[in-house]
Formats: structure tokens, sequence, C-alpha cells
């Protein structure tokens, strides 16, 4: 009697246990693989894991986005009009200036590998097709990191380094790992440049070179009025420098119409009070101002500077101190802020429209 129960014990209690050892060997098997793709998720992106409904932007390709954002809790995002915001980087870094390569496939974005005291910036890119994020300067252990930077081309970027007065001028194939040392300038890179001509800034003198580094221009705003202010300055299509400069009471807009040409053309003055230039955008080829008067929007086209072509009112007043204008080849995108939310606002040329569901973005770059 006691053999037949060990038998019928151990034919029970075989296959239990063969049961126990397949589903542990599954559970290991299954437990090791999402904490391998977890790791790998994690090292891609350069920051931890965000919320559920925010992450793997791999699965989300590009095509499906229409602009990278910082938000104002300091991380970086892919987001499309009027749909879900996708975290692709939550370190916090103080980011700042996204911006797209010409072919619109790399990020590069400024971000503070220092203190907020001492910031000291470097260039950081993030390739959404294979959702990697590299450090591409290395000036963590310097006194002075990047002052701003330019895409020259898809694989070059430029920009300038150093202390106040005393910047260089770099331009760097992050591909290949060469930088190369350009020229020595007391200004900071501007924002529109090409690849012939070159914009650097220093208090309110602006200065314009070749690619070489020979100083084409030297303008003092001062040479306008005592105490006037370079406000912003660029490029336009037809590589004819321009600036816009703010006097005590008036803004003046001037063109350079060549290069050689030392005496700048006034093209459009306001008097300030009445209404104030936010910003100056070229799109396609036509130039556009964009303009406050009180808590409207206007937008004016150079060819007719007296009568806005487009005009939208917003829930406050609007100046220079609480707005920011960032330009595209075919859009003007508006940010006006006030407290923690943003107000944004996209002019295409034709139509100036609001852009809902982006309150909690502080910078944009748009595709």
């Amino acid at each position: 009697m006691n053999s037949k129960r060990i038998v019928l014990i151990l034919v029970v209690s075989v296959p239990v246990c063969l049961l126990v050892v397949v589903a542990a060997l599954f559970l290991s098997t299954n437990s090791s693989q999402t904490r391998t793709n977890s790791t790998k998720s994690s090292t891609s992106s350069g920051g931890s894991d965000s919320a559920t409904s925010e992450t793997n932007s791999s699965q989300n390709p590009l095509a499906n986005f229409a602009f990278a954002g910082i938000r104002n809790n300091d991380t970086v995002i892919l987001t499309a009009d009027r749909e879900a915001q996708v975290v692709v980087q939550l370190d916090t870094k103080q980011w700042q200036t996204p911006k797209w390569q010409p072919q619109r496939k790399v990020l590069a974005v400024l971000g503070n590998s220092g203190t907020i005291v001492e910031p000291i910036y470097n260039i950081f890119t993030f390739d959404p097709s294979k959702n990697v994020w590299q450090q591409i300067t290395s000036y963590d252990k310097t006194t002075s990191g990047v002052t701003a930077f330019n895409w020259l081309n898809n694989t070059t970027l430029s920009f300038t380094q150093g202390a106040e007065g005393n910047n260089w001028l770099h331009n760097l194939d992050y591909v290949n790992s060469q930088l190369t040392k350009v020229f020595q300038t007391e200004g900071k890179l501007m924002d529109d440049n090409s690849a012939s001509y070159v914009f650097v800034q220093n208090n309110n003198v602006l200065r314009w070179h070749d690619i070489k580094g020979k100083e084409l221009i030297k303008y003092n705003a001062g040479d306008i009025e005592a105490g006037a202010k370079i406000i912003q300055s660029g490029l336009n299509n037809q590589d004819q420098a321009w600036m816009l400069v703010q006097t005590t009471n008036q803004q003046i807009m001037y063109i350079f119409a060549t290069a050689g040409n030392i005496v700048p053309t006034e093209i459009l003055r306001v008097r300030l009070g009445a209404q104030t230039i936010l910003s100056a955008c070229e799109i396609g080829s036509n130039f556009f101002f964009i303009q406050s008067k009180g808590n409207t929007l206007q937008i004016l086209n150079l060819a007719n500077t007296n009568q806005p072509i487009a005009t939208l009112p917003t829930n406050q007043e609007i100046t220079k101190l609480n707005s920011q204008v960032t330009c595209t080849s075919d859009s003007a995108y508006i940010r006006i802020y006030g407290g923690e939310s943003n107000q944004w606002y996209r002019f295409t040329g034709s139509r100036l429209e609001t852009l809902p569901g982006f309150a909690n973005l502080d910078m944009i770059a748009a595709l």
C-alpha cells in the first residue's frame, strides 16, 4: 500500500514540478528582456524614463511631428499641432535655442554643463530616427562655454565660445569630430548667417565678416544716436544684412545694400509708444514685421508698412520684454508669456493664427 502511494505521489508531483520550472524560466527571461529594453531606452535618450504616455519616441516617426520644444519644466519634447507631446530628454540643463539642421533630421540645442550661478553651455544633438543624444562640445572644465550657434550645413555647426569681449568663432564637423578655430571676435554669433557671411554682435556694434573672418562691415548703433541699441540683425535672401535699432523714442530698420556698403539705408521707422516692432522675419520672398499695438498683434509687409495685413487681439499688453519671435523660412512663431503660461501664435505669410495646446512650451523649433 505504501509503495502505491509513493508511485502515485511521484506521478502527480513530477509534472507539477516541471510546470513550475518552465514558468520560472519564462518569467526570468521576460523580466531580463524587459530590463534590457528599459536600459537601452534610458541610455539612448540620455535621461531617465518618462511617463508611460510620453515615452519611447523611437516608435513615433519624425514625420508625425511638427516641432521640437522646451517645456517650462526644462524638458525637451517632440510635438505636433494639437497632438500629444513626446518627451525625448528628461535631464534638466537649462536647455536653450533648439535648432534643426537644414535637412531637418537632427536637432541641436544648448545645455548647461555648469551651475545655475556659473553656467557653462555645450551643444547637444538629438537624432530622433535613432533616439540618440550626443554632447558634441566639451567645455565642461573651462570657465566659458558656447555663447551662440548656428547650423552651417547638415554636418557642421558654427558657434562662438569664450569670455565676453574675447570670443572665438569655431566650425565643428560633428560627424567627423573635426573642430576648426576660424577667427577671434569680440561679439557672439547672431541668428541669421549663411555659408558666405557671419554676423557677430557685441553690445551695440554689429560686425559683418566673410566666412574666412575678413571683416566687411563694422557698424556702431551709437553713430545714429547716443544710447541707441541694436535689438535684432540678420541676413535676407539676397545676402543683404539688416538691423533693427532702437533709440530713445523710435525703432528704425536699416538694410546694407552690399557687403562693401558701410552706410545703411533706412527702410522703416516707428515711434515707440504707439507701436513696437517685436521682430522682422523673411517668409518666402517677402519681408514682414511683427509688431504690437497695445494687446494686439499686427503683421506689416515691407511693401506697405502703413496698413497691417493681419491683426489678432490677445488677452494682455505685448512688449519686447514679454514676447519672443522665432522665424523659419515659411512661418513666424510668436510667444507671448505671463506668469507660468504662454500663448503661441503662428504667421504663415498670409494668415495669423493661434496655436492652442502649447501653453507649457517656452521655446520651439519648427520642422
